[in-house]
């Protein structure tokens, strides 16, 4: 019978692990890949050994290591699903513990990880919070075990301890799990009365001597939560579950005498019904889609597949970070100008959203900077992305520093920078390419990348972004006549804004110069825009044939519509053959 049970149990916990898997792979793939970024680990002993000596240290290093793997596909849906179902099958031989004739442990245990499971939709919780979990229900699998009370009491003490330095503020929460078993179980109310005793007075130790830095995360699992914010509700939601289902088995599940089928399905039916509702209820409440849209882009970006970027980016683009993607992607491949009112553009800030202080934003900012060769700019909002990350940094965010300090021939702070990569599993080979460049300016102005925007630099010292967008942008193509990106960049920022009087005396300026030998598209649109009426100005420019001919056709529409009074469906009209020309935009395009 025991072998048939644990068959039974062995296979309920490995389908656990499949439908885990296959849910975070379909749902939350990208998620796994953006976290990657909010922290990075090194493997040396140095900083392992410093990592484990913290509070909590243990958990957070464990965490850590597995959580640098998830750059690699499949991973994270992996890690996270094998975390999961641990903490499910420890939890519920736990529970066996406390009712060996429990006829629902395993569907008790699942309880608890859906409820875990919603708090890692949220890419500012640690997964150290998991871990600790893991090891405290490993050590209830444990204790609850040992026969003698006076024994089992001291080894309750000694885990205590134990936990509160390997695991953190987790210990607080076995110390809760050993109270009820002692008290409601065991009827062992001399340890019931010691052992919240003894967490208060060490979480009042650990606080006293600095070794945690607020109360909160003495106790709560607040700890396991990005320390500059404030955590959702949802981080105590599998405390509380565990808890509960613990004192549900204590009361109400403790049963002597053969099971009852009856009995059985009833109560796994309706244990069943509660995991579907919390499910179902949670990631319509903690899953957000268009956060994971965005984490899509964000996986793209970083490895510049930018034609997946241009493919989710069709049809209407609200949203201000979605055309900054959009955006991007064109710059990248050189179709911007000419493609840029083939998208839903709605003002400036498509090209580069307001900041909100946010570190994905400021990842965000800096690819457009880096892209627009404004490499002052790209370096700041990378080391503000950096130093916001949850802990040790941002990797991308690093690799960015390692480029503009080349880019600067900052030799000793790149190299810095380029150590820290050098001790990681996943970029180690980047790094050690980018050795190649420290001190060896010739590899440097010769690389396609770096190069580059080397001669972009402006001939001043300019260390900060201190002047408007497109009056920074209009510098720096000043600062080099050949620099095409900066001098289309300012244009389309003052066609976004429907500023047409200072788009022409811009183009006036740079026309025929090696930054702008060729009006693209959109330009020559705006050319015949601002000088409607007289086509010799247009001959200046060297407007094309086709561009002509288009604005023919588009007057034509227009004064069609308005003569036969159907102005107010002209948008409509005009939408399927003309909704990618700049004209469209400046009659009905928002701003």
């Amino acid at each position: 019978m025991n072998g048939k049970a644990t068959y039974q149990r062995t296979l309920f916990f490995a389908a656990m692990f499949a439908v885990l898997f296959a849910y975070l792979q379909t749902a939350c793939k990208w998620h796994f890949y953006f976290i990657e970024q909010n922290q990075i680990f090194q493997n040396t002993p140095a900083y392992v050994l410093g990592s484990i000596k913290r509070f909590g240290g243990l958990a957070d290093t464990v965490s850590q290591s597995i959580l640098q793997l998830f750059a690699y596909h499949y991973v994270g849906a992996a890690a996270t699903a094998a975390l999961l179902t641990a903490s499910g099958a420890l939890l519920a031989a736990t529970l066996r513990r406390v009712a060996p004739r429990n006829v629902a442990t395993e569907m008790l245990a699942v309880v608890p990880v859906t409820a875990l499971l919603l708090v890692h939709f949220d890419f500012n919780y640690l997964y150290s919070g998991t871990v600790a979990i893991v090891l405290t229900l490993a050590a209830t699998t444990l204790t609850f075990s040992v026969k003698h009370p006076t024994m089992r009491c001291g080894i309750h003490i000694i885990i205590i301890v134990l936990l509160a330095f390997i695991a953190g503020p987790a210990y607080a929460l076995y110390g809760l799990m050993t109270v009820i078993f002692e008290g409601i179980v065991m009827k062992n109310i001399k340890a019931a009365l010691i052992l919240p005793v003894i967490v208060i007075v060490l979480g009042i130790i650990i606080h006293t001597f600095g070794i945690s830095s607020d109360i909160r995360f003495t106790f709560l699992p607040d700890f396991y939560y990005h320390d500059s914010l404030q955590p959702k509700s949802v981080i105590y939601f599998s405390w509380i579950a565990i808890i509960a289902v613990l004192i549900w088995t204590c009361f109400f599940t403790k049963r002597a005498g053969p099971k009852s089928r009856l009995l059985w399905w009833t109560e796994n039916v309706v244990l069943t019904a509660v995991v579907a509702l919390m499910f179902f209820k949670g990631t319509a409440a903690y899953l957000n889609p268009r956060a994971e849209k965005i984490k899509e882009l964000d996986y793209y970006s970083r490895t510049q597949q930018w034609s997946k970027i241009l493919d989710m980016s069709k049809g209407s683009l609200s949203n201000y970070l979605l055309l900054n993607y959009a955006n991007l992607a064109l710059a990248n491949t050189g179709q911007l100008a000419d493609k840029m009112f083939a998208y839903n553009q709605h003002g400036p800030f498509g090209l580069i959203s307001e900041w909100d202080k946010t570190s994905p934003v400021s990842v965000l900012h800096s690819d457009i900077f880096y892209a627009l060769n404004l490499t002052a700019a790209a370096q700041e909002k990378a080391f503000e992305a950096n130093i916001s990350a949850i802990s040790g940094g941002n990797p991308r965010m690093l690799q960015r520093l390692v480029e503009t300090n080349l880019i600067y021939g900052a030799y000793p702070v790149a190299s810095k920078y380029l150590d820290i990569l050098e001790n990681t599993i996943v970029y180690k080979g980047w790094a050690r390419h980018r050795r190649q460049f420290i001190n060896n300016d010739s590899a440097v102005e010769s690389d396609s990348q770096l190069g580059p925007r080397r001669r972009a630099l402006p001939k001043i010292g300019d260390l900060s972004f201190m002047k408007a967008f497109d009056a920074e942008l209009i510098y720096l193509a000043e600062s080099n006549a050949a620099d095409s990106v900066s001098v289309t960049y300012a244009g389309l920022w003052k066609l976004l804004c429907k500023d047409v009087g200072s788009f022409k005396s811009m183009i006036e300026s740079h026309a025929g110069t090696a930054g702008l030998r060729r009006l693209p598209v959109s330009f020559e649109e705006a050319v015949i825009l601002i000088s409607e009426n007289d086509p010799d100005y247009w001959k200046r420019f060297n407007i094309s044939e086709r561009t002509v001919s288009r604005f023919m056709e588009f007057k034509k529409q227009v004064v069609t519509a308005n003569r036969s009074n159907s102005a107010n469906l002209l948008p409509q009209q005009l939408q399927q053959m003309f909704g990618d020309t700049y004209w469209y935009y400046f009659m009905f395009g928002k701003v």
